[in-house]
């Protein structure tokens, strides 16, 4: 019988889905896997519709003393039940509850994965103080940390560098495979051959910037773009709104979450990712491996993918460069030169294959079978 592996994650959502989808997918039957998460109806669906069996732990979205004990409470109960041979955390608030967990109970080892910094630019003074303190608690109680950029691995403890192990993202050949044609893709997003196309892909949420990519459109009002917003999350409904606010309904298609994002991918001339901050998204990863040039915000694990040969960088919260390098890029003869770099990029760097190979290492690690590399 397969060790069970116990997975917890807030949300189940975006690219952490993508994320979760290419574990399973890869791993097939070394464990049987269980899903601890919130009770949302639709990541339940997603869920069930990958015969991933779930178990509900409710887990506030920030640091909530209160609710965080229920949580606690509720993935301690959790444990008990399941008996996994195996936990993985994604992120440092579902990684933080679940380190405690398993130091007050003793069992099961802990994997933790950080998908981003734990201390947003836009959290200053006692609460950032607070983000730290509990950083250095997650770092010395989470036996086994991953990282997916060095930036992230950056912020934690020097006593904490023994634990860590790099793995950036990766994607898998079903990840960039589209389950509808390019003609039908067009069709549901009401364009035209010829149209020129700009895409996001992401969750919909403060620290993405979805908001400077709208009044970028805004900015190119006089060209014949179309902008595809491709992912939910929180700030839906303001980013609607602006939409309106700004003149843009008729040049803005909002797809909600979407699955493959391939689909999409296929049509799109750019992704454009605006984000505030970040880590390593697959967003990114996804599109290059699709042949979509990239203009993406400086932030991050950004810069270690995006370069000149497969899009643009520029500063974050900036709509005016946004609009700039992405007027440049559509005005010019490089795009397909671009395209054939960013594949060959994601071939040999962030390939799926390696990026599940290093986190069974790190499983076996956990488990007493062998050290990760």
């Amino acid at each position: 019988m397969a060790p069970k592996l116990l997975i917890v994650m807030r949300p189940v959502a975006g690219g952490m889905w993508r994320h979760l989808e290419t574990l399973v997918e890869e791993m097939g039957d070394e464990f049987e896997y269980v899903v601890a998460c919130q009770d949302d109806p639709e990541q339940l669906e997603r869920l069930s519709s990958r015969g991933l069996r779930a178990r509900i732990v409710e887990m506030p979205p920030t640091i909530e003393p209160i609710a965080d004990l229920r949580a606690a409470r509720q993935l301690r109960r959790v444990i008990g039940l399941e008996r996994p041979a195996l936990v993985h955390s994604h992120n440092i608030h579902a990684g933080l509850l679940t380190s405690l967990v398993c130091l007050v109970t003793g069992r099961p080892p802990h994997v933790s994965t950080l998908h981003s910094i734990f201390v947003r630019p836009d959290v200053t003074g006692i609460k950032a103080a607070l983000y730290r303190l509990l950083g250095r608690l997650y770092a010395s109680t989470t036996a086994y940390i991953i990282c997916v950029s060095r930036e992230i691995a950056q912020e934690l403890p020097p006593r904490a560098a023994r634990r860590v192990t790099l793995i950036p993202n990766g994607i898998g050949r079903g990840q960039v495979t589209p389950a509808i044609g390019r003609s039908e893709a067009l069709e549901r997003l009401g364009a035209g051959e010829g149209e020129r196309i700009l895409g996001y892909v992401g969750r919909l949420a403060p620290e993405k910037g979805v908001a400077y990519l709208l009044r970028m459109l805004a900015i190119l009002r006089d060209e014949r773009v179309r902008l595809v917003i491709v992912g939910d999350g929180p700030c839906e409904q303001d980013l609607r709104e602006l939409t309106t606010d700004l003149g843009l309904d008729d040049r803005v298609v909002f797809t909600g979450f979407h699955a493959p994002v391939a689909d999409y991918l296929q049509v799109f001339d750019l992704v454009v990712l605006p984000s505030i901050f970040e880590g390593l998204p697959l967003a990114v990863i996804e599109a290059l491996a699709m042949g979509v040039p990239v203009v993406a915000t400086a932030v991050g694990a950004l810069p270690d993918v995006i370069s000149d040969e497969v899009g643009a960088l520029v500063p974050p919260e900036d709509p005016e460069a946004l609009a700039k390098a992405v007027s440049d890029l559509l005005g010019s003869d490089r795009l397909a030169g671009m395209s054939l770099r960013g594949k060959e990029l994601v071939a040999r760097e962030y390939t799926s294959a390696a990026m599940v190979t290093s986190t069974l290492a790190v499983y076996e690690g956990a488990m007493g079978r062998r050290r990760p590399q």
